[in-house]
């Protein structure tokens, strides 16, 4: 079995800027990262984007680390997304479209983004609420697609925490087949699925050649704990069949629960990429 490559989220709530956590990752033996949006969102408030990227770049080189994916913005649009004014979902399209901007100038490769999520509106019947929100994601994802195809930069869809539309593995494929862009996938998120009751390794073949991205981490179904592999429920073993089945030639991206206390993260790191090694020396 030939190991899959592996790396981790940048947000790990340790009190360093982007280019110090950097560093430490590598001196951890990491060599590929997602970066997380607090950065890129809080340089945006700013008016530092650029210079924050040219810096993030510059040390993500010099120290041998290559960007996988970076995780979007979340939250904000989905209050764009739910408003029925206009001009306040054309507001997110416009956020997202220039994430995707910020992906391609961080040389990530690919954006992850959260299918747009719309309140269920007074008197709507369920199956209206379904069709209406299906037709937002398919409006919102078909213009930032022409943004990823003029720049290169891949969308992937994350499958989503809460039991709505985007948390099922057939909405997300509906969604991207009906795009029809080689620009748009899926990342799945192996934690999401667990809360869902969706076997990881299931939702992987059924994505096949749509599963553009991931985010691993474990739980007890309870609730989205981002835990290393095998301190949850998650069928690692069925996991990792089907990703090596699917012909999947991306890192694995670990995204576990961080801490304010940098020697905690740092075992953390340890400890989860103890754990995905042993996963392949596991019968």
């Amino acid at each position: 079995m030939v190991e899959l490559e592996f790396g981790f989220n940048t947000g790990l709530g340790w009190p360093l800027t982007i280019e110090k956590g950097l560093a430490r990752m590598a001196g951890l033996g990491v060599r590929y990262v997602e970066y997380d949006n607090v950065f890129v969102s809080q340089s945006e408030k700013s008016g530092e984007v650029e210079k924050t990227v040219k810096s993030t770049v510059s040390a993500a080189k010099s120290l041998g680390i290559r960007a996988v994916q970076i995780h979007g913005p979340f939250g904000e649009p989905d209050v764009e997304f739910s408003s029925p004014d206009p001009g306040d979902v054309e507001k997110g399209v416009e956020r997202l479209r220039r994430w995707v901007g910020y992906t391609e100038r961080l040389e990530a490769q690919t954006l992850i983004l959260h299918p747009a999520m719309s309140l269920v509106r007074p008197g709507e019947r369920f199956i209206e609420y379904v069709k209406r929100i299906r037709e937002l994601n398919i409006r919102v994802f078909a213009e930032l697609s022409e943004a990823a195809e003029q720049s290169g930069v891949r969308i992937a869809l994350e499958n989503r925490l809460e039991a709505s539309y985007g948390s099922r593995i057939p909405d997300l494929l509906d969604l991207v087949e009906s795009l029809g862009s080689r620009r748009i996938g899926v990342c799945l998120d192996t934690g999401h699925a667990n809360v869902n009751n969706i076997p990881a390794g299931e939702a992987v073949t059924l994505l096949g050649r749509h599963l553009f991205a991931t985010h691993v981490h474990d739980n007890d179904r309870s609730g989205d704990q981002h835990l290393p592999p095998l301190m949850g429920s998650v069928d690692w073993p069925r996991f990792i069949k089907a990703i090596e089945a699917v012909g999947y030639d991306r890192p694995i991206i670990l995204e576990i629960q961080g801490h304010s206390d940098e020697a905690v993260v740092e075992n953390r790191i340890r400890l989860a990429s103890t754990v995905w090694h042993s996963l392949h020396k596991a019968p």
